[in-house]
């Protein structure tokens, strides 16, 4: 990676990576950088950088997934790809608060309790509700 894109990254609020073909030392070097992304700044890739169903516990609290939330985005009908398959998309968005959260939940039992049934409702609704992206309007002259 080039140094001087580092402080660029820092100031995105939206970062499209087409990651299907990079291996996990890339993957790895981009979730480093992708750590110190401002709050709420998304990225929108073609593999996700954590699991959709990432559940924080003591042994994985350096991943990347301690801090986003991922969602896959359905595919546009009629849309264009490399392949001949729909591609699907993922939606990063940096929210430190999953961390704040894990860590006030060790503090009270009570709140973990809460903390876990809203994961299983908010798990039961991603499910059901995939995230359909809206086709962008084209300009005719």
């Amino acid at each position: 990676f080039f140094p001087c894109f580092a402080n660029t990254l820092l100031l995105c609020s939206v970062i499209f990576v087409n990651n299907f073909a990079f291996g996990p030392e890339v993957d790895h070097q981009l979730k480093e950088r992708f750590a110190n992304m401002k709050e709420g700044g998304q990225i929108v890739s073609s593999k996700p950088f954590a699991p959709l169903n990432f559940r924080i516990n003591s042994r994985n609290l350096s991943d990347i997934g301690t801090i986003m939330r991922v969602v896959e985005l359905s595919p546009l009908k009629g849309s264009v790809s490399w392949t001949g398959k729909p591609v699907s998309y993922y939606l990063h968005t940096i929210d430190r608060t999953i961390l704040e959260n894990y860590f006030s939940s060790l503090k009270n039992p009570k709140l973990r309790e809460e903390q876990e049934a809203a994961r299983r409702r908010q798990q039961r609704e991603n499910k059901s509700n995939t995230t359909t992206p809206t086709k962008v309007q084209e300009n005719k002259v």
